[in-house]
């Protein structure tokens, strides 16, 4: 069970009734708040640390649409950071969840898409991931960072780089997958337990995202090919 002690709080000087969902950009210098019954995706910037300036940067980032959730007064579901940095937003009765593309940039440079992905006709409700987005892996037993599982050297990379396995922490055979910026698979490999595994891939210069997963356990790492 995870014990989370809240320390340094800040309390904004606004009080946001039916306040749904929350979540803050990957630099943490961001905050976003979506309220149930409002369409309005509010924005706060977070750099100045104190709870006035903070609260007096509330912008609204753009206004959801296209829900249907009869029997309730509002639509306006969770937020989330996926593990490509970037925020997503359910939308209670439609057939597309919102995206915030640029989450710690400032303002409509976020990159707020109302419509950002298309469920193929499958319709939202108010949730998304039931897992709390956190920096960390759990054994069940411990807490392991993540960066102590494996390394990729070199990163940037003109696409070709090793896996170093730091410590034996994955047993048998991993699952590579590697992700653009859309979410989209552009490499996949089952990897054995050796303790360096390199891998050449075609992948054109971007930002990527490295999933490494054994038995359900998935550890993420961006990786830049230049």
């Amino acid at each position: 069970m995870w014990h989370l002690t809240i320390t340094n709080q800040i309390l904004l000087t606004n009080t946001y009734l039916h306040a749904w969902g929350v979540e803050f950009s990957a630099d943490a210098s961001k905050l976003y708040l979506s309220v149930y019954n409002s369409p309005s995706i509010l924005q706060f910037d977070l750099n100045s640390g104190n709870a006035t300036t903070i609260t007096g940067s509330e912008i609204s980032i753009g206004n959801i649409s296209g829900t249907y959730c009869p029997g309730f007064s509002g639509a306006t579901g969770y937020l989330q950071r996926g593990p490509d940095d970037k925020i997503y937003l359910a939308k209670c009765g439609s057939t597309y969840i919102s995206v915030i593309n640029s989450p710690n940039d400032a303002g409509t440079l976020c990159g707020f898409v109302d419509n950002g992905i298309y469920l193929n006709s499958k319709v939202s409700t108010f949730g998304l991931s039931r897992s709390i987005a956190h920096e960390c892996e759990s054994t069940g037993l411990k807490s392991v960072d993540k960066n102590e599982l494996f390394s990729v050297t070199p990163n940037p990379s003109n696409g070709s780089f090793s896996i170093n396995f730091s410590e034996n922490n994955f047993r048998g055979i991993r699952v590579l997958k590697i992700f653009n910026s859309m979410g989209e698979v552009v490499y996949f490999e089952k990897v054995d337990n050796s303790e360096t595994k390199n891998v050449s891939t075609n992948l054109a210069a971007g930002i990527y995202t490295l999933e490494l997963n054994l038995d359900n356990q998935s550890v993420f790492k961006k990786i830049v090919v230049y």
